[in-house]
């Protein structure tokens, strides 16, 4: 089976980088293909073309590691394994502790694959190719490839959630449904989208550009939560028609290339049985600098979020080894994560309308996701989606999120956390975010009655209608709900009266 084929830039990443270092005249074609001059040399040492044996080794059931290239030009092909990477390569290039596994070479009047296949023992860490071109040559394809123990047919619903982003959605779709069926029809991966359309813009008949693998489900605005609950239940609606055994959750603005959903399903259909029940991570990217991780996965750390492989340039070799260690991972968001369907039919994510809700989703479901190279959408980061309604939510919700998972939770903690949201809207002039993150407290202290409720589509326009307030008022505001939080906490914890 194809664990991973070579990717190149294209429109959606244009950064080489992260996908081949090369030294000489290189020349991409736009059908894919690799064009090396005389005397030129590309190398696969990089994010998106190492191939991690030792994290596929240790997810999937998995042997005989190979490497298939089909190739044209006479030349030498090498197999290297990373090696230190505190080592200076020249121009970030290869280093002396990296260890040559395999060679070969080849004169090829005509494309001709090849196949190298690496004994156990060498088949282990961070491996990549080398092509030299000792007269011109070109590089068709080629893939890192392996045997599959109990390998499973792969059945993915991608539930993608929508709001008044139209043009990005179809964007989106119009790489999918062609890649989603040149999967299908060459490696056997099943797979259909749901588009929960929590604006209820797009009419009937508007799936039908898709060939039939789209399904279309208008929705009231729920937000995220309530969006992607929609298509949770509708998977498991359609099991019958359609045994989805995973359940990938996208944005709908999220960016991606067709190989991250080919190493995705890959990884699934290999899955040794005791990560199963486990979620992979999608990684963000930047949109700004599209050679940055924003994040691997997450870490809740009480509300005080932190990022695996935080703002990183994966451009960088020495960024690249570990890169897909997930010690403390607690969760994906869903720019892109992926759930098994065991989990996806016993839960559905709480009436958070957005933010947080993939926190507590991820929360409740424990574990670390996995995260493997080259799974990853680009997307806006978080400080330039921001509002001041996000604050509500993002007090409110994150308070609920403390109360079931965060140890010890009391006054203490709850009037910490809510100071430090309202006291950095203050700092920075946005008294109406200040504002909405106060009603994000009271809101909070009606508890989760309060929360079920309400009506969050009504609910959420009426945060988004307020317009203005005061720094002023917001001083008296903040107060009198210091003090509703602290009278809450005697009429629970009367032995906190002071003597």
């Amino acid at each position: 089976m194809i664990l991973q084929t070579t990717a190149l830039p294209d429109e959606v990443c244009p950064e080489r980088e992260l996908y081949y270092r090369e030294s000489g005249e290189t020349v991409q074609t736009q059908d894919g293909i690799l064009e090396l001059a005389e005397g030129s040399r590309i190398r696969t040492d990089t994010y998106m073309n190492l191939l991690d044996a030792d994290a596929w080794e240790r997810y999937g059931e998995i042997s005989g590691i190979c490497l298939q290239i089909r190739l044209q030009g006479r030349g030498r092909l090498r197999i290297y394994r990373m090696g230190n990477p505190g080592e200076a390569g020249a121009a970030g290039g290869r280093t002396a502790s990296d260890e040559l596994l395999a060679e070969a070479v080849w004169s090829l009047p005509l494309p001709e694959e090849k196949l190298i296949s690496l004994p156990e023992d060498k088949a282990k860490g961070m491996l990549y190719w080398q092509w030299e071109a000792w007269e011109n040559s070109r590089i068709l394809e080629s893939s890192w490839q392996a045997r599959a123990a109990g390998r499973r047919e792969i059945c993915l619903s991608i539930v993608i959630c929508t709001y008044h982003r139209r043009a990005q959605l179809e964007k989106n779709l119009s790489r999918l449904c062609p890649g989603l069926e040149k999967l299908e029809r060459e490696r056997g991966y099943a797979s259909r989208i749901l588009v929960v359309d929590n604006g209820r813009e797009l009419g009937d008949g508007w799936p039908e550009q898709y060939g039939g693998r789209v399904r279309l489900y208008p929705n009231p605005n729920t937000g995220g939560s309530g969006g992607f609950g929609r298509g949770m239940e509708e998977t498991v609606r359609s099991l019958p028609e359609f045994p989805a055994i995973h359940v990938l959750l996208m944005d709908d603005d999220a960016e991606l290339q067709m190989e991250s959903i080919a190493r995705l399903c890959a990884l699934l259909s290999c899955l040794r049985e005791e990560y199963r029940k486990e979620a992979v991570a999608g990684r963000m990217f930047r949109t700004d600098r599209r050679q940055i991780q924003y994040t691997a996965a997450e870490i809740w750390n009480g509300g005080e979020i932190r990022h695996i492989g935080w703002d990183l340039d994966m451009g960088l070799r020495e960024n690249l080894p570990g890169m897909n260690g997930n010690r403390g991972a607690q969760y994906g968001g869903w720019w892109m994560c992926c759930y098994p369907i065991e989990y996806i039919k016993a839960n559905r994510p709480l009436p958070f309308f957005l933010h947080c809700d993939d926190v507590e989703y991820g929360l409740r479901q424990g574990g670390k996701p996995l995260i493997l190279n080259g799974i990853q959408v680009w997307h806006e980061t978080y400080e330039k989606r921001q509002d001041p309604v996000i604050v509500y939510y993002d007090v409110r919700n994150s308070l609920f999120v403390n109360e079931l998972y965060s140890q010890p939770f009391g006054r203490e903690e709850i009037l910490r956390f809510w100071k430090g949201k309202i006291s950095e809207c203050h700092r920075r002039g946005d008294y109406l975010g200040e504002r909405l993150g106060i009603l994000g407290l009271v809101d909070y202290l009606k508890g989760w009655k309060g929360l079920e409720g309400i009506n969050p589509e009504a609910h959420h326009k009426r945060l988004s209608r307020k317009r203005y307030a005061t720094r002023l008022g917001n001083a008296v505001l903040w107060r009198l709900v210091q003090l509703g939080v602290r009278k809450q906490d005697l009429e629970k914890n009367p032995e906190n009266l002071p003597d």
